[in-house]
């Protein structure tokens, strides 16, 4: 069904398993342990908080009572930092013995896959890259960079743009996009007249910025996350670089300084739910909110149709019973989702435009 993953980015100081779950005790519930590695300080720190209440939330909305396990959210700050996220792994596998884990972000997410791969241990991820997905245990529930392309190329022909210029974060998930969308790009006739990576932390765009204008682009594509995204915003008004910019998920995670600027992403759910995650959190949706939320719902479910509430059921099993779910059987918060062979969950990809600081559907 899957791919594995030969070798590891990194090395993971990990036993090939964890003790077994805790006997419960006469009238207890069998406990299944989730855990989760999201920034919670850092330079994503507020991406994260909105995560961890998607899960709160999720949590809530479930009837607990009715439920044959009890599920316990071990929640741990990585910092945005790999070097955390490797700390906060070995935690999950030798002192929680944990059931399942959940990641953030292509980097994270990808170490995330390669422990859950040694370990066979259950991951669900929303993340920007395919890569997170390969090996049997793994499932990325984010729109598939692909799906994301073609909608960019739509709205760049819709535009009439022909010049496009570049910059972007070189790290693992950007330069997958950007293998699949140049070649398209040309293909579909648009010219590249800049190409510009950047190695993080970066914190003086004024010669990118230079470069772009002498480049003279109909539009400028951006992959970035704060705080360069935000220094580019800052630096691009100061630098009088008045071409359109258009970006995938970015301008969702901090949409200051973007004012009127169209992007690319996954849908963060319907209409309803959006409204609702507001009122509960105070917060607005951002990439992942949503699937976050379906994909700790997702877990659990397994978990309930799999298992008799008294043992755990294996890995295998829940991996082979999230399969199965579709938009028919999965009561999702979007509108539609596909699960391929490689443990993609495709969601709908959407064009929204920063209106009066916050984002919206395009022409809404």
């Amino acid at each position: 069904m899957k791919k594995f993953v030969v070798g590891l980015m990194l090395v993971l100081s990990l036993a090939s398993c964890g003790k077994k779950n805790e006997t419960p005790k006469e009238n207890e519930k069998q406990a299944i342990k989730i855990g989760i590695t999201v920034p919670l300080t850092g330079p994503m720190g507020f991406a994260g908080e909105n995560m961890k209440k998607s899960l709160a939330m999720a949590m809530e909305d479930i009837d607990q009572e009715r439920l044959k396990y009890k599920y316990e959210l071990i929640i741990e700050d990585n910092s945005f930092d790999n070097r955390k996220t490797v700390t906060n792994l070995n935690k999950f596998l030798h002192m929680d013995n944990v059931n399942a884990v959940m990641s953030f972000f292509g980097s994270s997410g990808t170490i995330t896959s390669q422990f859950a791969e040694k370990n066979k241990i259950v991951h669900m991820s929303c993340a920007w890259s395919n890569e997170v997905a390969k090996g049997f245990y793994n499932f990325n529930h984010d729109t598939k960079p692909m799906t994301t392309i073609k909608k960019v190329i739509e709205y760049f022909h819709q535009k009439k743009y022909k010049k496009i210029a570049f910059i972007y974060h070189s790290i693992l998930e950007v330069e997958e996009l950007m293998k699949w969308f140049v070649p398209l790009l040309q293909q579909e006739g648009f010219e590249i007249v800049a190409d510009i990576p950047y190695i993080e932390p970066a914190r003086d765009f004024k010669m990118e910025i230079e470069k772009i204008k002498a480049a003279n682009p109909d539009v400028v594509y951006i992959q970035s996350v704060p705080p360069e995204l935000t220094i580019f915003a800052k630096q691009r008004k100061e630098g009088n670089l008045n071409i359109p910019v258009v970006g995938f998920n970015i301008f969702g995670f901090a949409p200051e300084g973007w004012e009127g600027e169209v992007y690319a992403t996954e849908s963060t759910g319907k209409h309803d739910f959006e409204e609702k995650f507001t009122q509960y959190s105070g917060l607005n949706p951002m990439p992942c909110t949503g699937n976050f939320y379906d994909g700790l719902r997702m877990l659990i479910q397994a978990f309930e149709n799999v298992g008799d509430g008294k043992t755990v059921p294996s890995s295998e099993e829940i991996v082979k019973e999230i399969y199965k779910f579709n938009s028919d059987n999965f009561t999702s918060v979007f509108d539609r989702f596909e699960i391929d062979e490689e443990g993609n969950i495709d969601i709908p990809t959407v064009m929204k435009v920063i209106k009066n600081g916050k984002p919206v559907l395009l022409n809404e």
